[in-house]
């Protein structure tokens, strides 16, 4: 697969702000404690993007079970576990950290379907697995006691798998033209609000909006100058996220 240079170029900055983050750290007063802090998460999509591109060639007059419009599409759940190290600084209101999140399996599923060729199909499922990694900068609001209000700003970069789909009439067939791997800019944007339960242990509750890119399959080879045929499909979600922070 060939990664674009803007992917590059995120990569090379997330780089460069992890070792000035590093470095800086190091510099830091040593008599300032709980500084750094762990963080364990769990996302539950409330709403998914499901929108759709085909890139697959179409012969005028041949039987094709491409996808031309569908009744219904929508994606499963994209639910996810995470972890993130940080460190604070201004106060330990504002922190910046890099988490590493983990999806699980996702489909993206129609209802009937009318082909290109004007049949109509039953069904077709697009399965993907994705992790992502992100660096993300929050900041604390401070309210009464213990209480505060929390946003969030993230860039990362997510990593989508596909292989198998499916598709039915009358009957299912599975096919995997070939494993096929997509790296996207990831990007987020959170508010919510949270507590000090104790000196070192926060829990916050945020909704926040993730747009992870696009899933990519490959569905089949035609021979050049087409080469291979792509089904693309939207991951994107908003998120109910509630996170554990420990200071230490």
């Amino acid at each position: 697969m060939t990664r674009s240079p803007p992917l590059f170029l995120v990569c090379a900055f997330e780089t460069v702000m992890i070792l000035f983050f590093v470095a800086w750290s190091a510099l830091a007063e040593t008599q300032d404690k709980n500084n750094w802090f762990i963080e364990g998460r769990y996302q539950a999509s409330v709403y998914e993007g499901a929108g759709w591109n085909s890139r697959e060639h179409n012969t005028p007059g041949t039987d094709s079970s491409n996808i031309q419009s569908t009744s219904t599409n929508s994606r499963d759940k994209l639910n996810s576990t995470g972890l993130l190290i940080g460190h604070t600084f201004n106060g330990s209101r504002t922190a910046l950290g890099l988490a590493y999140e983990n999806f699980g399996s996702s489909v993206w599923k129609t209802g009937q379907y009318i082909a290109d060729d004007g049949r109509t199909f039953d069904a077709a499922e697009y399965p993907m697995k994705m992790q992502n990694f992100m660096l993300e900068l929050t900041h604390n609001y401070p309210l009464d006691g213990d209480n505060f209000l929390f946003a969030l700003a993230g860039v990362g970069q997510s990593v989508i798998k596909t292989c198998n789909y499916s598709k039915s009439r009358g009957g299912t067939a599975t096919v995997c033209a070939r494993d096929y791997r997509q790296e996207n800019i990831s990007a987020r944007l959170g508010v919510g609000a949270g507590t000090q339960l104790s000196q070192s242990l926060q829990i916050i509750g945020v909704l926040q909006y993730s747009d992870y890119g696009k899933s990519v399959t490959a569905t089949g080879y035609d021979p050049l100058p087409i080469g291979w045929n792509y089904f693309e499909t939207c991951v994107n979600a908003i998120e109910a996220s509630i996170r554990l922070r420990y200071h230490f």
